[in-house]
């Protein structure tokens, strides 16, 4: 999933990043939701309004509101269609 992330957050968050840095994306109004895209933590998020943060698969979850193993198939169906976005 890291190799397609920009793709992924594109998917998950239509409207765009509200700001952006050397290593993370930042979603929401206040930029309160930060997602890395490079270095150590490359698939991490956390959300400093919510207080809870994962990887990439957990962020699917979230945003779509997805259990796990529909967050895993729907992972699948997105990596065969990453190289097209």
């Amino acid at each position: 999933m890291h190799a397609n992330l920009e793709p992924l957050l594109s998917r998950l968050f239509v409207n765009g990043p509200s700001r952006k840095n050397r290593q993370e994306f930042r979603f929401g109004n206040k930029g309160s939701l930060s997602v890395h895209f490079a270095g150590d933590k490359i698939g991490q998020f956390y959300d400093f309004e919510r207080g809870e943060g994962g990887g990439t698969l957990k962020l699917i979850q979230r945003e779509l509101g997805l259990g796990r193993i529909e967050a895993l198939e729907w992972a699948k169906d997105f990596l065969g269609v990453a190289n097209d976005i």
